[in-house]
């Protein structure tokens, strides 16, 4: 299976692991306890991750912005805006749970989304020059 991690100020890299991974692979990957979240990326794509639960009160570095999407519930003033900072390492897995309900690689798709989501500096995706 493909994953993915980031790690704070470095590239993302891609990962070939077996599938069915116990949970002590991605807290090992994280640094601690894990929790999920999701990435809107430019191509709309809802990519799945896993990051450290603690790492914001273990003052863990900076690793990426999460931006707001553009569904109808969020305000047209806030779409497209930074809501919360992703501190720590992230692995980043594919969207789908398997009939064993353990979490599948990233597709095709979703590296290429990544890939290009990341192809911009930390300081340019602050600042808001990263543009659809």
């Amino acid at each position: 299976m493909n994953f993915a991690i980031k790690a704070p100020d470095e590239a993302i890299e891609f990962i070939e692991v077996d599938k069915g991974q116990p949970l002590e692979f991605y807290q090992g990957a994280v640094g601690g306890r894990i929790e999920q979240h999701y990435l809107l990326t430019d191509d709309g794509s809802r990519i799945a991750f896993f990051c450290n639960e603690d790492g914001k009160s273990k003052n863990l570095p900076l690793n990426f912005p999460l931006y707001l999407g553009n569904e109808e519930h969020i305000p047209p003033e806030h779409r497209g805006k930074i809501y919360e900072y992703v501190v720590g390492t992230v692995i980043f897995t594919g969207n789908r749970i398997d009939k064993k309900g353990m979490v599948v690689g990233l597709s095709e798709e979703e590296i290429k989304s990544l890939e290009e989501h990341f192809s911009f500096s930390m300081v340019d995706m602050i600042r808001g020059y990263k543009v659809v």
